[in-house]
This record gives structure tokens, sequence and C-alpha cells, in this order.
């Protein structure tokens, strides 16, 4: 039996953005904002255990956990037949420097953060000081996106599962051994990549219907 191959990126690339991914990404947008504002708001810390408010707060907080890794694999499965744009690397730097800029000029000004010589330079150096774990990350996986594309659309659909299976199973060791970092890293960017790849590439869930879930 012929193994099924993926679908040729020239016929993919101009596949427009779905409505129902579109809308997926707003709700991990939002999950991430609720995250940030549970995390760094502080909100975790104070809520009393065994309190109504307590498990609300942590199921929210667990609902919200995998936001992040929603928006990674949505890019991912974007990226997968999307074409790199030399530009795109320059408008990310540029995003990036501009927001760092704004919020420690907003943060000073509110006396959050001090004005001195290594806030100034984290400010100045976003991307290399990584005061925003996901920019930095997400702009190295941008600029390594057209060489992962290149190899696993040279992949069969057998080899890009072996791919998936594996990386699971040494992500999911008990140590961090390869810097997984709990997936604040960039190597967890690019095995979610991989991910999304073989999801867009073999059309995993097209033949899914919400009627089949829903029985």
């Amino acid at each position: 039996m012929r193994e099924r191959r993926g679908i040729t990126s020239g016929s993919m690339s101009s596949v427009p953005r779905k409505s129902n991914i579109e809308l997926f990404r707003i709700l991990a947008m939002w999950g991430i904002l609720i995250l940030h504002c549970m995390g760094q708001g502080r909100v975790l810390d104070t809520v009393v255990p065994e309190n109504l408010n307590y498990y609300l707060v942590w199921t929210l907080e667990a609902f919200c956990y995998a936001s992040v890794n929603v928006f990674a694999l949505i890019s991912g499965y974007f990226l997968i037949y999307g074409r790199f744009k030399v530009c795109k690397v320059f408008s990310l730097w540029v995003e990036i420097f501009f927001w760092s800029i704004v919020v420690f000029c907003i943060a000073v000004a509110m006396g959050v953060c001090p004005l001195d010589g290594l806030s100034l330079v984290k400010t100045i150096f976003p991307v290399i000081m990584r005061p925003w774990w996901y920019a930095s990350c997400y702009l190295g996986l941008y600029l390594l996106s057209p060489f992962l594309r290149k190899g696993l659309l040279s992949l069969t659909q057998r080899q890009h599962a072996a791919l998936v299976l594996v990386g699971l199973a040494l992500f999911c060791l008990p140590y961090d051994t390869f810097n997984v970092a709990s997936g604040y890293s960039l190597i967890w960017l690019v095995y979610l990549f991989c991910l999304a790849g073989y999801v867009r590439r073999f059309g995993l869930f097209v033949q899914v219907s919400t009627r089949a879930l829903t029985l």
C-alpha cells in the first residue's frame, strides 16, 4: 500500500487563512493575557487555599496554561507552507524593540521598574537579553523556518510521524535533559513547528467533523 504523501507547497501556499483557526488564535492570545495577569499580577500568590476563589483561579489557570503552545502550533501550521521574508525579520525586530521601549517607559513612570544600567540594556537589546522569552524565541524560529520547512517536506508521512513521536518521548523525560525549560525555549518551539507541520501536511483533522466530536 502506497504511503500517503504530503500536499505540495505549491498547492498549499495559496490557501487563505481559516477563520476558525484565527478565532482559536484570538482565544489563545486571551489565555496568554490571563496567564500574565495571574502570574505577574500575583493573583496566584494571594488566593487562600481551600477557598472557592482558590479553586476558581487555579481552574482558570489550568485552562489557559496551554495557550502559548496553541499559539506556537498555529504559527507553525501556517509557517510550514509560508514564504520566508527578510523584511519580516526586520519588522519583528522593530516591533519587539518598539514595545520594549514603550513598556519600559511606562514601568519607569509608574515606579515599577528602576531606571538603571541593566534595565536600560535589556530594553535596548530585547531580543538578545530576552526580557520576553517568546518574542526572542519566535524570531529565532522564524529564522530557522526555511530550513525546518525544507527538511520536513522531504520526509515521508511515516518519517515525519516518527520524528514527532521521538521528540515527544525525549521531551517527556522526568528531568530537563534537553533544556526544554518547561516549554520556555526555542527547542520547544521547533518541536511544536514539527508537530504543526505534520498536522498541516497530512490533514490530521481535516476529516474529523464537529458532529462526530459531539457523539
